[in-house]
């Protein structure tokens, strides 16, 4: 029974509207060949906006890389400046769809003394509150031409959302769907849709859908012209309690007309 309650409240108190979540900007969703972008990250409740950048620590534990149309993998580096994560600026010359990819994969522990990146089993000598396994995968999707096609070999990611086809051709009013997948197989759990300025509130989303047994979502793009955000969350009782009470996977995809 206790067991049982500890378990309920993690879910309660690490869900969507409590828990910090990670997105990736792009100055440019659509640049055109050849063209520099700024890419910068997203981090906290409010599409676009960041108050507080994540701390080095944590910028430290991303792994940022490339996707290109043809599915091979490019390996990207976050710089830092007194702590701060900078841009990351890059030039894509061939026509197609890229993938920015930021991944994190760790442990995360609250104490009575604050948080740590560290399992229970390794926090032996203080009290721990809770504990977690946390996967966070950021994605943004970068259009050079118009191509429909989305490159999904290489993203080597538990749990993603991606939509089926390039949403930046898609027209004001339309739908699109998405696909959500854990572990290699369809997952039925929430998307959350918004557009830069839709809301000045916190966890304020423009569209809320829940997946079928496909893993499947239509969107509708209610306005055209800022860029959007999707998010998506899953969580499961983690499977050694020495170590974490929860395993909680996140992913965002954002992208721009």
């Amino acid at each position: 029974m206790k067991k049982g309650l500890t378990l309920f409240f993690l879910l309660v108190f690490l869900s969507p509207a409590y828990a910090h979540f990670l997105w990736l900007n792009v100055d440019d969703y659509t640049p055109a060949p050849g063209q520099e972008i700024r890419i910068t990250l997203g981090w906290g409740h409010q599409f676009p906006q960041t108050p507080v950048p994540p701390r080095a620590e944590m910028v430290r534990r991303i792994s940022l890389f490339l996707i290109d149309p043809r599915g091979r993998k490019i390996p990207l580096s976050i710089p830092l400046k007194e702590g701060k994560p900078q841009p990351v600026r890059v030039r894509l010359h061939q026509k197609g769809v890229y993938l920015v990819v930021a991944m994190a994969r760790h442990f995360v522990s609250k104490t009575t003394e604050g948080y740590f990146y560290r399992s229970r089993l390794e926090l032996k000598d203080k009290e721990v509150l809770y504990s977690k396994w946390s996967e966070t995968t950021a994605i943004a999707l970068i259009s050079v031409g118009r191509s429909r096609k989305i490159p999904v070999s290489g993203l080597d990611s538990n749990f993603y959302l991606l939509p089926l086809e390039n949403p930046s051709l898609v027209q004001e009013g339309e739908i699109f769907r998405v696909r959500v997948v854990f572990k290699g197989k369809p997952c039925r759990t929430w998307v959350y849709a918004t557009y830069a300025g839709f809301s000045p509130f916190k966890d304020t989303y423009a569209w809320t859908i829940r997946t079928d047994h496909q893993g499947l979502a239509p969107i509708k793009v209610l306005r055209r012209g800022p860029s959007w955000l999707l998010r998506s969350e899953f969580t499961e009782p983690y499977p050694d309690p020495r170590k974490a009470d929860i395993a909680d996977y996140k992913c965002t995809v954002t992208f721009g007309f």
